[in-house]
């Protein structure tokens, strides 16, 4: 079985690259890097077994949650099309353009409200 790269993957390595400036990342599971993150910010060991607090409980779901849609969902652009196809396309506000740099926006195009 293929190694899931998801969500945590992806934030474990910002957050040690952040931290140790480009140093090598420290091999954890995901489990393990949450517990970590957990008392770090929490100040108390994270049950997973029993999890009771809504915090607890947002933990075991990062890391025992895996639903294909979460992806498309936590794309802006993908979750209006998701959301669309669930709801139809007439209740969702219309996208201007989608940018990948700021130099890339033609403002002339844009009307003189709207959100960026």
């Amino acid at each position: 079985m293929a190694k899931r790269r998801g969500l945590l993957h992806t934030i474990r390595r910002f957050v040690y690259k952040k931290r140790m400036r480009n140093h090598h990342i420290i091999p954890v599971s995901d489990k393990r890097f949450v517990e970590m993150m957990f008392y770090r910010d929490m100040g108390y060991k994270l049950d997973l077994e029993n999890p009771r607090t809504f915090n607890e409980k947002l933990q075991w779901l990062k890391i025992y949650n895996h639903r294909p849609e979460y992806t498309a969902m936590v794309d802006k652009a993908a979750a209006k099309e998701y959301v669309a196809s669930i709801i139809g396309p007439e209740h969702i506000i219309p996208t201007l353009g989608l940018w990948d740099r700021f130099e890339d926006i033609d403002f002339s195009q844009i009307p003189e409200k709207f959100v960026l």
